[in-house]
């Protein structure tokens, strides 16, 4: 990242990422919860990867999103790379359609509806961070709650070996909850 931004072909592109002095810029009005690095919470900036000299998606999404909303913006980042959609995140809706081809492990969810061990890990994970707002969001107002907008998903590269599963994939994508 470092080279993107210093080189002068891409600096612009990437502007957004530094101060203009050569330093990552610090967004306080994103706040990043993420389950690498022993649960970190703070101020977007770079860093909240799978280590904190690692960037992920958030750091460019939560600068464009804040921006483009004008508002502050919490980012829950649940991430365990190396997986699949079509197995340990799996969805219960899924399940229920189209079984479990994959034949990985299979979790009950309060409801008692299966589905990936990830997907479980995902809401547990929100519910975890949802429950602690006072503490992680920086003069976060009780009374005035917060809205839950939006489900981001990122899918690597795992499914994209496997045709079959590529093709389960939009569909789980389209399933409700």
């Amino acid at each position: 990242l470092r080279t993107i931004v210093s080189n002068p072909s891409t600096r612009k592109d990437f502007a957004e990422a530094t101060d203009g002095h050569g330093k990552w810029v610090v967004r306080d009005d994103v706040i990043v919860s993420t389950v690498d690095q022993g649960g970190r919470f703070g101020s977007l900036t770079a860093g909240f990867g799978f280590n904190s000299g690692h960037i992920g998606i958030e750091l460019g999404f939560g600068i464009r999103l804040a921006d483009r909303l004008g508002e502050r913006v919490l980012l829950i980042k649940a991430n365990w790379g190396g997986q699949s959609l079509g197995a340990r995140f799996r969805p219960p809706s899924a399940v229920v359609k189209r079984g479990n081809p994959q034949g990985k492990k299979l979790v009950k969810l309060p409801d008692g509806r299966k589905c990936g061990v990830r997907f479980k890990d995902i809401l547990d994970t929100v519910r975890d961070v949802l429950g602690r707002l006072g503490e992680i969001v920086p003069n976060y107002d009780k009374a005035a709650g917060y809205e839950l907008v939006a489900f981001e998903w990122h899918q690597g590269w795992n499914d994209g070996v496997n045709f079959k599963y590529r093709l389960d994939d939009k569909k789980n994508m389209a399933n409700e909850y």
